[in-house]
């Protein structure tokens, strides 16, 4: 592509100048650079590519930068470079994304949940789904990227190309996670989503938007950016239902048990091993039953029929495909050691370990044993709150290392130590701690290992090794 065709739209250009110079790609990345790309040129919180622009003189077709620059190449400035890296990906790759239905879900906790279960209502109705988010890149079953720098939601040139190769593979969905960072960073822009959703907001990601304030602005940005036709979902139940529905500029649709919701669930019946509730929308209700176990889980259900229903989906199938979704990979996943109960969890945050703890604590027939530690080098506001709330659900806590990555994991655990006030055990090695807990535990009772969830890796330092969860525990059994 030539540069006037790929920049008219964004600068006044000289066409007879800029048709003759040929854009091979686009780059951010200085290690990364290739003759005839388009480099732009940012600030970022560690490093300043400014600083190197002299160094690409000879490699790239133009620049694109935050500042003047000294060079004879052609370049363009504007205030922020992550306004424009994504839609000029989108117009290099074809606007790929244009050619799907594209639905993004935000929110503290329930994301991977909800984006999962929608992915497999419309993959049972039959149709391609592109999925993007925690776990991974997928279209249906078949893993598209693996370990990409940005796992949830990718920088914006990476998004591109993703959505690309969606777009090759005839995905008519793209489903997708949309973190608080993807949104502060405007990783997403360049992308029109047909449905914008949101499960939740609670304490997390401090250590970065240092207010609530702040992280729930970054959140809102999906949706005081819809289009008037597009499709604002909320959670009426969340207590920030009523702060984002003012800055909604979609189509507002509500879900939740709450009077009043759009998709509302009556009826629920909670027990060890399934979860049942009337889901009622414009006079129609079906009775929906699934594997999945908790209250916060028909939060996730709701949003999932919400938009599978919008979609044209009848309660009905939707209700048949529900029923054969056997869960998610490290998301209250299930083992059974010698007769112990043992659940991996991915709850990180306060909310989601509450929300762990006090379903399993309600259908427990003997003990609660939990496992869990909080990540090094991120907000430690958190960990007190969790020791507090894992004490409280729970009848015994071990305390132990997450990803401690830089920081000392003794001084983690003791941070989370400070919110308890019984007497609690704390084994800094995890795979000790977890084989402690079921050594300990009696057969009946339930273990939550919480924190990592689906993860198959520990960082230590700057490091990553082999770890997981659930393997981890199945090596305690006595038969394997």
């Amino acid at each position: 592509m030539n540069l006037y065709q790929l920049l008219h739209n964004f600068f006044n250009m000289n066409k007879t100048i800029y048709s003759d110079i040929n854009v091979s790609g686009i780059c951010t990345d200085t290690r990364e650079v290739k003759q005839g790309d388009l480099f732009i040129l940012q600030k970022g919180a560690h490093f300043d590519s400014h600083t190197k622009y002299k160094e690409l003189e000879g490699i790239v077709a133009a620049f694109i930068s935050e500042r003047e620059i000294d060079t004879t190449v052609p370049y363009f400035v504007v205030e922020d470079a992550n306004d424009y890296i994504g839609p000029i990906a989108a117009k290099f790759y074809g606007y790929p994304t244009e050619e799907m239905i594209n639905v993004a879900v935000t929110g503290t906790n329930g994301k991977t949940s909800v984006t999962s279960i929608l992915s497999h209502i419309l993959r049972e109705h039959h149709y391609n789904v592109g999925l993007i988010g925690t776990n991974g890149i997928f279209v249906n079953d078949q893993v598209l990227f693996e370990n990409l720098k940005t796992p949830t939601t990718p920088p914006p040139l990476d998004l591109q190309k993703i959505a690309y190769q969606l777009k090759e593979k005839r995905a008519q969905y793209n489903v997708m996670e949309v973190t608080s960072h993807g949104l502060h960073y405007g990783r997403t822009k360049g992308i029109g989503y047909q449905y914008r959703l949101f499960t939740n907001l609670t304490a997390d990601h401090l250590d970065f938007h240092k207010t609530m304030d702040e992280y729930f602005k970054a959140k809102s940005l999906l949706f005081s950016e819809a289009n008037e036709d597009e499709y604002c979902l909320l959670n009426k139940d969340s207590s920030y239902f009523n702060q984002l529905n003012k800055v909604c500029a979609g189509k507002v649709i509500s879900y939740g048990v709450a009077e009043g919701a759009d998709f509302k669930a009556t009826n629920i019946e909670l027990n060890e091993t399934s979860t049942l509730f009337d889901v009622t929308y414009d006079n129609e209700t079906v009775r929906i039953e699934s594997s999945l176990i908790g209250l916060f889980n028909i939060s996730n259900l709701l949003a999932a029929i919400a938009v599978s229903r919008l979609e044209g989906i009848s309660l009905e199938k939707i209700k048949s495909y529900i029923k054969s979704f056997q869960g998610i990979a490290g998301r209250m996943e299930r083992i059974v050691v010698d007769d112990k109960v043992i659940v991996v969890d991915f709850a990180h945050t306060p909310d989601a370990l509450e929300n762990a703890v006090q379903t399993l604590e309600e259908i427990k027939s003997k003990q609660l044993i939990t496992v869990f530690g909080c990540g090094g080098d991120r907000d430690n506001s958190k960990r007190p709150v969790m020791g507090e709330i894992a004490e409280r659900y729970s009848d015994k806590v071990i305390v132990t290392s997450d990803n401690p990555r830089t920081e000392d994991p003794n001084k983690v655990i003791q941070d989370i130590v400070a919110g308890m006030s019984g007497e609690v055990t704390t084994i800094s090695d995890r795979r000790k701690a977890i084989h402690y807990a079921i050594e300990q535990a009696h057969a009946g009772d339930i273990i939550l290992i919480a924190g990592k969830g689906h993860e198959t890796t520990q960082i230590v330092g700057t490091e990553e090794f082999p770890f997981d969860d659930l393997q981890v525990a199945r090596e305690c059994s006595k038969s394997k």
